[in-house]
């Protein structure tokens, strides 16, 4: 998963991180970050895309 991550930038590697293994919700990470929760969600989402790319060039995982 840490090098998956390495794909995203590390502001979307912290959210995806805070959301998807800290359980925050979108607005706690944007309360957290200072920002408005609209800029949360793109983030993740693009992070998400970036992890994907990831795991499609390294089917293994590797």
């Amino acid at each position: 998963m840490r090098e998956a991550l390495a794909y995203a930038t590390p502001t979307q590697a912290r959210r995806i991180c805070a959301y998807y293994l800290g359980g925050l919700t979108q607005q706690q990470i944007a309360d957290r970050e200072r920002i408005h929760n609209s800029n949360v969600c793109p983030s993740i989402r693009r992070g998400l895309c970036n992890l994907r790319r990831y795991y499609a060039d390294h089917p293994q995982g590797k």
